[in-house]
């Protein structure tokens, strides 16, 4: 690629067409690219931190295309409101998408940012705070085994 080429960063979102919109927007501006390739899964947050090996495969295979036909500049990983694939309350999507940004920290070559972000029922895009440890990790089983622990009895909250 020429200096002239445009450039691109890549997102890791929803099939929700709802999100699209806001997230290149957002994603436009914070990385100043010309496009945003979106590689799309039902419940990526979910899928990408304790789906089945297929599904890891898949979005693994999409970003490798994505990284041999246009050299992403950055990498986005985004969850959102009103997701019919992971119908679970927002801080369980930042959970899930800090375990999300863990494993796709591993697929990409080491400087290039990788963010999370959550789109509320708004269409108001903010990142995820990276530095927030989730209150559980995922099992260390196989992945197809893999399921979300919930939280230990000491991180619940209580209405006492």
């Amino acid at each position: 690629m020429s200096s002239d080429d445009p450039t691109f960063a890549a997102a890791v979102t929803c099939i929700d067409g709802r999100v699209h919109p806001p997230l290149i927007r957002w994603v436009r501006d914070r990385f100043g690219v010309d496009h945003v390739d979106l590689l799309t899964q039902p419940g990526p947050d979910l899928a990408l931190c304790c789906g089945d090996d297929d599904a890891v495969a898949r979005l693994r295979d999409h970003l490798g295309v994505s990284t041999r036909a246009h050299r992403p500049g950055a990498l986005v990983v985004a969850g959102h409101a009103d997701c019919a694939a992971n119908p679970v309350p927002e801080a369980e999507h930042r959970r899930h998408l800090h375990l999300a940004l863990q494993r796709a920290r591993a697929w990409v070559p080491a400087g290039m940012p990788v963010v999370g972000v959550w789109v509320d029922g708004d269409g108001h895009v903010a990142e995820v705070d990276p530095g927030v440890r989730p209150a559980y990790e995922a099992s260390t089983s196989s992945l197809a085994d893999r399921r979300v622990a919930p939280p230990a009895p000491d991180q619940v909250a209580t209405n006492a």
